[in-house]
């Protein structure tokens, strides 16, 4: 900038006081005037007499002085000089949409004519200076959209103030008293983090327009806001606002004149008052609140545009009087307990575009399609879906004349008849359909069938669609029983996207052009049982334009392919038997986003393009990996290590020659990577095969015997099997790691005490003496981060009854998990928009499990047995070592589901030991299942606070940091250390093993101290405790003492010491 000195040179002051010159210079020099949209005539002559652009000067007592300042949007570049103090006669400074930094000088309060003070759309922060807070001519203040931040100052004195303005700033605190600005018209706060009440404004009879949507206002609304007759619109929305709506709103004589209602997002309890009086009202509001009762009666809210109580508590039906709404465009009731049908009255409203009525108990279908006459609008979207309908009248669709979009999803449909509407998403997936029909030339664009019933030939799926619906370009059928040879598919020339995922489809795929369209861009088939190889010039035979191909959780083999599609997006072949290595062709898909490997016998090296192209996710998983090439970053994870054994530039591909073929019978073990099935692995062969038909397991022994000899192997082979079978399928053993832990007459030579109360236990303090279980106990606390606790007693505690209950459910899920996956097997996480995210903490929890031995060769389906603690108290302790987690009389309403709360790592339960009179850990083996990965923040509005186990999945599992908050990608990168929750729902799955009574040491604590949550809703683990009373007894069946009595006095006990 130029200096000032420099400038002064050349300066002429005539008439205009010096000091107001000096500010203009400094002015100039602070904010980059020569790069000023418009600098016409500054720094040539008097300021006043030359006219220097957007500044205005007057006569004073024959003195000149600045009165205006507004240079407007001028690209000033830079702070406002302290000096601005000097310009003690100017009423109006307007300088907004720059990119003025710095705090606003205090001096401003200087200014005491100023009456305009507008500089929204800069940089400006700091604090607002308390002498704008006495500039009492002020009638306009809007410093909006800066970075201001601290509290607002007190404003009392702005009597005649007409708008505030301090919107989209960090202002923080509570909001000043403003009953006095009895001018005031427009007051504007949001978008900051105030605290604190709704002030009363009963004073403020002018005020029209108030928002202080997007903070943190955490108090009630002041009734005094109903009672406003000018008010035109009210925006509170995005808070935390608590309380009741003031029943002042429904008085007959106020709010005549309300346009604007909107109170969402907020933790608002009660009913909603009544709303007749409202009759200029064209928005309300009231969604993502805790409003409970019925929706009252509307009527005579003729220019409502905009009905939303979605996300409440509210329940009956809604009311017939929905038909006088005869502007309405938007209703939406959705997350609500309604109940019945929907009033048929909504036929009335020609300019309804939007109903959304989706997750309440609706159950009975009525007509509200009967649109006749000569309208030009109508209902475009329905949303009924996640209700309890049972049918559905059909033809009453065909009535819905602008109805383009259909959500019918999750409800208990059997039977549908395909409309003949121009339907661009028409949705009935999650239903019991089971049977398909149409009474010809349907207009549907898009439909979804997934989740159903249907049981139908691939090729009659086909001829249906490709008959009935002409216009169809996106069909999704995933997750039904369509069964068929891959051969019989017919797409017809629209079709641009299907879905065959998860169904019975087999076949060798040969991509023909007689069944896959060449306007196909995306094909699904993952989940079925397609087999042989891929054709190696794909790319030539399937369309040009596919972006997606799915294919995994086949049987499909052989090398990967060298061409593929060059549009192609999305690449998903995990789990599948491929072998060799990625064709180094693929380097060149520029386009690819996510490719999916992992599961098959892949080796090499990854194309290193793929660090440059716009690769974001990438599964190798189960690659053996050469140490000579560096993996490329998507693709990195600590599950995948290099293998210096691979150095062949061949990379396993030398195949058996077909002279060389062992005549010996090849024996397959399954192969498991990632926590599934992705094959077999076959030995007695010189090499891997190549041809798929060779890759079929025979048996693993042959008998050629002689008559006589192969009848005295059948008796002997007869009698194995059946004393075999009486040995494993006998209802006491027990099939769980280190099962000899629950053996009776071990836990009697043991000399273990044993409790008489059902279900019986056993239980002894660990010594130099029981080394079984002191190894198992080192081998566990090892693994389970017990290394900075003092353990001062441990005592094994043995249920053989509640073992064998949780045997016998390892053993239920085991079977339902791979005899009926539709029911208790998903992995519907695969699909959502937060996939990478899921997957991530997924391939944690499958890490953690794969770190014990028992697991290694175990996939999701065996049903994984995971060690893990629990923070408790030693008298909850006992108790729940003695009879289980069904002691808990209710289940934890956590913040990543309603369940029974675990970690692997001790050191996550501190936070909740630190306060416990005797701090205890039990030590448990779970049967997680199929855990379903959480990534939700407790704080966002998609959390799993108090929410059951998802459907079709066992348990819950989250990753997170120390402070007990989901793990992030900022965490990965700053290498935050990694902890985890698992949620489990069914004490079934539960057995504890020890009982161990910690100390921690203040260094400890202050270490892992968090915020534990906190929710009304949440009752302490103390008042969970059923009363249960335990009386331990000896072997003899004499009463000892009480054990809780005899905790109390195990300070006594010295230190175990264990080797």
């Amino acid at each position: 900038a130029l200096g000032l000195v420099g400038v002064l040179a050349g300066v002429t002051y005539g008439l205009l006081d010096p000091k107001e010159t000096l500010f203009l210079l400094e002015f100039y020099n602070a904010t980059n005037g020569t790069g000023w949209t418009d600098s016409k005539n500054w720094l040539i002559g008097d300021p006043c007499d030359n006219h220097w652009a957007w500044i205005g000067c007057d006569k004073f007592d024959n003195e000149t002085h600045i009165t205006d300042l507004f240079p407007g949007q001028n690209n000033l570049v830079g702070t406002i000089p302290d000096s601005i103090g000097n310009l003690l006669y100017m009423d109006q400074l307007t300088m907004p949409g720059n990119k003025l930094s710095g705090t606003l000088p205090s001096s401003i309060g200087a200014l005491k004519n100023l009456w305009f003070l507008y500089l929204a759309l800069n940089e400006l922060s700091g604090t607002i200076p308390e002498g704008v807070g006495s500039l009492t001519y002020l009638t306009y203040l809007d410093l909006s959209a800066n970075q201001f931040s601290g509290t607002i100052p007190p404003l009392a004195r702005l009597t005649g103030l007409t708008q505030l303005r301090l919107a989209i700033n960090k202002l923080s605190g509570t909001i000043p008293a403003l009953n006095s600005l009895t001018e005031v018209n427009g007051i504007y706060l949001s978008s900051n983090n105030l605290v604190g009440d709704v002030p009363p404004v009963g004073n403020l009879t002018v005020l029209s327009q108030l928002d202080i949507s997007n903070n943190e206002l955490n108090g009630t609304i002041h009734d005094s806001l109903g009672t406003l007759k000018s008010m035109n619109s009210i925006y509170l929305f995005n808070n935390k606002l608590v309380g009741t709506i003031p029943n002042t709103f429904s008085s007959t004589t106020n709010y005549t004149a309300i346009i604007v209602l909107d109170l969402s997002n907020n933790v608002l309890v009660g009913t909603i008052p009544p709303l007749y009086s409202l009759t200029s009202i064209q928005k309300i509001n009231l969604s993502k609140n805790l409003l409970h009762g019925t929706i009252p009666d509307v009527q005579g809210l003729s220019a409502l545009w905009i009905f939303d109580l979605s996300d409440n508590q509210l329940n009956g039906t809604l009311p017939s009087s929905v038909g006088s709404l005869i502007s309405v465009q938007k209703i939406d009731i959705s997350r609500n307990n309604i109940s019945g049908s929907l009033p048929t009255t909504i036929q009335l409203l020609s300019k309804l575009q939007l109903l959304s009525a989706h997750t309440n108990h609706l159950s009975v279908w009525s007509n509200i399609c009967n649109q006749t006459g000569n309208r030009t609008t109508g209902i475009e979207t329905l949303d009924l879906s996640f209700n309890l309908f049972t049918y559905v009248h059909w033809e009453d669709i065909n009535n819905c004349l602008y109805l383009h979009t259909l959500f019918m999803s999750k409800n208990k449909l059997t039977y549908v008849l395909l409309p003949q509407l121009y339907l661009t998403n028409f949705d009935l997936s999650y239903n019991e359909i089971s049977n398909l029909n149409s009474t010809g030339n349907s207009k549907i664009i898009s439909i979804n069938l997934s989740h159903n019933n249907i049981s139908m030939q691939l090729y009659s799926l086909s001829n249906f669609f490709t008959v009935n619906t002409p216009l169809l370009t996106v069909l999704n059928v995933a997750g039904n029983k369509i069964k068929g040879n891959i051969i019989d598919l017919r797409l017809s020339s629209t079709m641009t996207s299907i879905n065959l995922n998860n169904n019975l489809i087999d076949g060798n795929l040969t991509f023909s052009p007689f069944y896959i369209s060449y306007s196909i861009t995306s094909l699904c088939l993952s989940g079925n049982m397609l087999s042989g190889t891929i054709p190696n010039r794909v790319g030539s035979t399937l369309s040009h334009y596919i972006k997606e191909l799915i294919l995994d959780n086949n049987y499909l083999s052989g090398v990967l392919p060298q061409e593929l599609p060059p549009l192609i997006e999305r690449l998903s072949l995990q789990n599948n038997n491929f072998i060799g290595t990625i064709p180094k062709e693929w380097g060149n898909l520029k386009r690819l986003v996510e490719v999916n490997l992992g599961g098959n016998s892949l080796c090499g090296c990854a194309p290193t393009s793929w660090n440059y192209n716009s690769l974001t996710t990438c599964n190798l998983i189960g690659l053996k990996s050469s140490c000579d090439c560096e993996l490329p970053r998507p693709c990195k994870t600590e599950l995948l290590k290099c293998d210096i054994s691979v150095n062949d530039s061949k990379c396993g591909i030398n195949q058996c020659e077909m002279e060389n073929l062992c005549h010996q019978p090849r024996k397959c073990s399954p192969k498991i990577q990632n926590g599934y099935y992705y094959g077999y692995e076959c030995t007695q062969c010189s090499g891997v095969l190549e041809n798929s038909d060779l890759f079929k397991c025979r048996p693993s022994l042959m008998i050629i015997l002689t008559p006589t000899l192969s009848f005295v192997f059948l008796i002997v082979l007869v009698t194995s099997l059946c004393i075999a079978k009486r040995l494993f399928s006998s209802s006491h053993a027990i099939e769980l790691p280190e099962s000899w832990f629950w053996d009776i007459s071990r836990l009697k030579r043991q000399n273990y005490s044993k409790c008489y109360i059902e279900p019986q236990y056993y239980y002894k303090q660990l010594t130099n003496e029981t080394q079984k279980e002191n190894n198992l106990f080192q081998l566990l606390i090892k693994k389970l981060e017990f290394e900075e606790f003092k353990i001062k007693a441990c005592f094994a505690i043995a249920s053989p009854i509640l073992a064998q209950s949780v045997s016998n459910t390892l053993k239920i899920q085991k079977s339902r998990m791979n005899r009926d996956r539709n029911t208790f097997f998903s992995v519907t996480w695969r699909y959502d928009q937060k996939k990478t995210l899921r997957e991530k903490v997924f391939n944690h929890f499958v890490g953690k499990c794969l770190e014990w031995e028992w697991n290694e060769t175990k996939s999701i389906e065996d049903c994984y047995v995971l060690p893990v603690v629990h923070g408790t108290s030693m008298e909850i302790g006992w108790k729940i070592a003695s009879n289980g987690f069904a002691v808990l009389s209710t289940l934890d309403q956590g913040y990543y589901g309603k369940g029974i709360y675990f970690t692997t790592s001790a050191l996550y339960t501190v936070p909740y030991l630190e306060n416990k009179k005797k701090p205890a850990i039990i030590i448990c083996f779970t049967i997680p299942g199929n855990p379903y990965p959480v990534i939700e923040n407790p704080n966002s509005r998609d959390s799993f606070f108090g929410k059951h186990i998802v459907e079709r999945y066992q348990s819950h599992y989250c990753k997170t940091s120390a402070g007990g908050i989901p793990y992030t990608d900022e965490d990965e990168l700053n290498s935050v250390r990694e902890f985890d929750e698992l949620v489990i729902e069914q004490e079934s799955q539960i057995v504890p093993l020890f009982l161990t009574r910690v100390s921690i040491s203040e260094e400890l604590k202050g270490a892992y101290k968090r915020v534990l949550p906190i929710h009304e809703a949440k009752l302490k683990e103390a008042s969970q405790v059923r009363n249960i009373e335990i009386s331990p007894t000896d072997q003899q069946g004499n009463e000892k003492k009480p054990l809780l009595r005899r905790v109390k006095k195990e300070q006594t006990l010295q230190p175990v010491i264990l080797n």
